[in-house]
């Protein structure tokens, strides 16, 4: 067989492969009529019962209409009443004007290049019909939110903080770039980003529709990971949201994943933060290391999320960033290497500025807009207000309230008004009063928080209703209209999977926050969630203003489930799908080596960037948990404790009132999370003297260094409230925890001045995880002498401090410290001798792994022999290893380019696919 034969032969499986699957059954080469036909396809179906003949066409130059009409003349001799036959032509490389022409006046005859065909993969024609006829009516997905017409273009702000004026033209740009497949877009809460979702996705549709279906235009399509409670499992997300809500059909998963695979689609992923809020770190790591595979494997990726979720897991984004997996090539049985470092772009939206408020107001209020404007300008704070979408449209439907309140005005009070008058305009269809519908929305907002759900079934909520009600309804026909008004009338959407949640979590969020602080000053507490089973829950019980609860076991996410990763799995056939087998390897690669790099990128020079603050408050977190009492009550986010804040100030209540509360575990619990993690400092700033005062206060009970600990945490984020002086005062009254706490806060601030930890790095008695601390916080300002010295000081006491964790915090400190190789290699050794825990030195065994000098593995060889634990003994055993093979690596490993990259990456995997059925 010729080499022109050969090249044949592979087209025409690459063109039966595609027919596969379309859900085609394919044979090759079949004689019909006396003619050789290169496939026939068929699929028989009730009510299309069609066969293709199939001719494929691997030509340098276009097919003519000749060789059409002579392909197509077979047809003519084809009778079986059990089929419709039509005729497809395949071309490599197109075909003549007068070929398509002919195929357009013929209905059984079809024409298509390769890439036609390969585009045709899946018909998407429902879901861009469907997406934009409900845009434009703001029907379905989009009732909850009017912006079809209305839509105001965002700024953005890039990572290098450049301002770009459009959001829109930024993503645009970002998808005509080969290098990047992947974009995070980050906002805070009500900044607009579902609404730059939704409509860019409608925008990039009816571009397609008007310029036509071209390999340079992606295919947009909207997810919602709000309404996916478990971790993010792509499989799940995508039949669930274009066979069930979109009403694509998939012939296979695989067609869809093929599709993936050429460029063509742009998945938009919105509300990440909401989807992973209740997810473990590892799951997370794993949930980003599936949107790089996706986009190293050739998917455009949009993901939108919190900046504050985003932020808090900044070390484990970049580590997956930085990664690269080997990939085995199961044709050649050589690896090649994915790397992720070229994907990841972030885009922040920009809060509205007065041109965008204008607008919007304009386009909501018409003639009335400059009276508006007028009176927001007037109203201390308003205008910063209204630089988010979201709390802008609350200005413009409660500005008659606001005008006349005379309380303080912050995002909490604009919830306030206007959740009260949300509840009082749906009175006239109603007989439920509205304070029992608000009352009911705040007792399932707080419930829904303390079980870590976003949505529940409509299901559980008419459970939920019939326990919470049965007092007020003494016949079924009342319960019924009770179910009815709070689904119809309340803070509630259905979702397309059937499920409500909180028409915006930020309503979810101001309830809680609204109910915390209610509790406090009517010193209540609510009763603990309880777990039926250990160690992963599958009921929940729980008791509010002793309503009890049970039997909600859909709502109670095993801490199982919530870890669970599926990705692309096994279909079909049990062949495993392509992006399931990259993900194998990503898995096996990327996990045992999590601990290793973060070391290896631990040394910090110059400022201090996000990813130390994250990992600084990550350690915090744990010295505060350390610090707090079993059963300590409901732990709320740093939005709830924001929105906390606010609504004590419109209350217009002292700090003095709330730490008078303070006089049990969950109360002092919930006092501390709103002062700690509040983001907005009004309140703090109008109390500074208050909380100072209930630091220093003679009269301490048991809970006291608790809230104080929150106290000096809440000070740090004012500038000037915390100097030197403060924190040795507060040395002397404080536990050793306490202030350390106070230390790592203070560190993590930008209003301490940094020239108070070199006064703190000389203090007598500080110990060594304070001291490591305070070297931190001041080694940008300190010459590297100094820090050096403290540094290794740190080095040489930390083998003979005798807690477990403290010793294992030094080590982290260590890690962000940075170090030499020599320190290193010495404190390992100390450690042996001084005999420190087998965790301990578990760390610093990790760590070793980042040395970096040509001598290392010689040095870890001696202290492998040197230990007496087995399984340490094989960790350095494998620390060796790894030393030893990295120069040769980084020698025998040339980089992509990631044109080239991108080319080879297609070629290998989706080649890997042929020859199965």
């Amino acid at each position: 067989m010729s080499s022109g034969n050969l090249k044949g032969d592979a087209f025409e499986e690459e063109v039966a492969k595609l027919l596969r699957l379309k859900g085609y059954k394919v044979e090759r080469n079949v004689l019909l009529s006396g003619t050789q036909i290169d496939l026939v396809a068929r699929r028989n179906d009730i009510l299309d019962n069609v066969c293709l003949v199939v001719e494929c066409g691997d030509r340098t130059e276009p097919v003519g209409i000749k060789m059409i009409k002579e392909k197509s003349a077979v047809l003519m001799s084809l009778t079986d009443p059990r089929y419709m036959f039509r005729m497809l032509y395949v071309s490599r490389n197109g075909f003549t004007a007068e070929a398509r022409t002919f195929a357009g006046s013929h209905a059984n005859v079809s024409v298509m290049t390769f890439d036609e065909l390969e585009s045709q993969l899946v018909d998407f024609t429902p879901y861009i019909d469907g997406y934009c006829y409900a845009y434009e009516r703001s029907d379905g997905m989009f009732h909850d939110g009017d912006i079809y017409g209305r839509f105001v273009e965002p700024a953005a702000r890039a990572e290098d903080r450049r301002i770009l004026p459009s959001l829109t033209q930024a993503a645009k740009d970002w998808l005509a770039r080969p290098n990047d497949n992947l974009l995070f877009l980050l906002g805070e809460y009500g900044s607009g980003k579902t609404s730059f979702c939704r409509n860019f996705t409608y925008e990039l549709l009816r571009e397609r529709g008007s310029q036509g279906v071209g390999p340079d235009m992606p295919l947009p399509i909207l997810f919602n990971l709000r309404e996916y409670r478990d971790a993010l499992n792509i499989r799940q997300l995508v039949t669930d949201s274009l066979i069930n809500q979109y009403g694509v059909a998939l012939a296979s998963f695989q067609a869809f994943e093929r599709a993936c695979s050429t460029g063509r689609i742009l998945l938009v992923l919105d509300g990440f933060d909401e989807m992973a809020a209740t997810a473990d770190e590892s799951t997370i790591a794993k949930c980003f290391g599936q949107f790089y595979i996706l986009a190293a494997l050739n998917v455009k990726v949009l993901l939108t999320c919190r900046s504050n979720f985003f932020s808090s897991h900044a070390d484990l984004l970049e580590l997956v960033r930085n990664f690269s997996i080997d990939v085995p090539d199961p044709e050649s049985g050589d690896d090649f290497r994915i790397s992720f470092k070229h994907h990841g772009r972030i885009l922040t939206v920009e809060p509205w500025d007065k041109q965008r408020v204008r607008t919007f107001i304009t386009t909501h209020a018409g003639a009335q807009a400059d009276d508006i404007i007028a009176s927001i300008e007037k109203i201390h704070d308003l205008s910063d207000l209204c630089s988010r979408p979201v709390l802008l449209d609350m200005v413009l439907q409660t500005m008659p309230e606001l005008l006349a309140a005379r309380t303080p005005i912050n995002s909490a009070a604009l919830y306030e008004q206007y959740t009260g008058k949300w509840t009082l305009r749906d009175n006239w269809r109603v007989n439920t009063p509205s304070t029992l519908r608000q009352s009911f929305c705040e007792e399932l907002a707080f419930f829904m928080h303390r079980v870590d759900v976003l949505s529940i079934s409509a299901a559980q909520l008419n459970e939920i209703v019939a326990t919470t009600m049965a007092e007020f309804a003494d016949v079924p026909e009342k319960l019924e209209e009770l179910r009815s008004d709070i689904q119809t009338c309340s803070f509630l959407t259905r979702s397309a999977a059937d499920e409500f949640r909180f028409a915006h979590k930020s309503f979810m969020e101001f309830f809680v926050a609204r109910r915390a602080v209610d509790n406090l000053i009517n010193r209540r507490e609510e009763a603990q969630v309880e777990a039926e089973s250990e160690p992963f829950p599958t009921g929940i019980r729980a008791d509010i203003h002793g309503l009890s609860i049970n039997s909600l076991r859909e709502i109670a996410v095993t801490m199982d489930g919530r870890a669970r990763f599926v990705y692309f799995g096994h279909v079909g056939s049990g062949k495993p799908s392509v992006l399931g087998a990259v993900h194998s390897a990503y898995e096996a690669q990327m996990f045992p080596k999590v601990r290793q790099a973060r070391w290896a990128r631990a040394a910090v020079h110059g400022d201090v960037n996000d990813a130390i603050f994250a990992n600084l408050e990550r350690h915090a977190g744990r010295i505060f948990d350390k610090m707090k009492l079993a059963g300590s009550g409901v732990i709320t986010s740093t939005e709830i404790a924001t929105f906390a804040a606010e609504y004590a100030a419109v209350r217009e209540l002292s700090v003095d009132r709330l730490l008078a509360s303070a006089d049990s575990a969950a109360r002092a619990s919930v006092i501390s999370d709103i002062l700690r993690k509040a983001q907005r400092t009004d309140y703090i700033q109008a109390n500074v003297a208050g909380i100072k005062n209930f630091v220093f206060a003679k009269d301490r009970g048991e809970l006291h260094d608790l809230v104080s600990a929150s106290c000096c945490a809440a000070l740090t984020k004012v500038d000037g409230a915390v100097d030197f002086e403060f924190v040795l005062a507060a040395r002397a009254v404080l536990s050793m925890d306490a202030w350390r706490y106070l230390l790592f806060e203070a560190a993590s601030s930008q209003c301490v001045e940094r020239d108070l930890f070199e006064r703190v790095i000389e203090l007598d008695g500080v110990g060594v995880v304070e001291r490591g601390i305070a070297i931190f916080a001041a080694r940008a300002n300190t010459s590297p002498a100094v820090t050096e010295v403290a540094l290794r000081q740190l080095i040489e006491q930390l083998p003979n401090v005798g807690d477990e964790s403290e010793q294992l915090l030094g080590v982290e400190l260590l890690g962000l410290l940075g170090f030499s190789d020599d320190s290193l290699i010495g404190l390992y050794g100390a450690l042996m001798q001084e005999g420190a825990d087998v965790h301990v030195r578990s760390a610093v065994a990790d760590m070793l792994s980042s040395l970096t000098s040509d001598q290392a593995w010689q040095k870890v060889r001696s202290l492998w022999a040197m230990e007496d634990n087995g399984k340490l003994r094989q960790r350095l055993q494998k620390v060796e290893e790894t030393l030893r093979t990295r120069t040769s690596q980084k020698k025998g490993r040339a980089s992509w380019s990631q044109g080239g990259r991108r080319t080879a990456v297609r070629d290998k995997m989706w080649g890997s696919l042929r020859g199965r059925p």
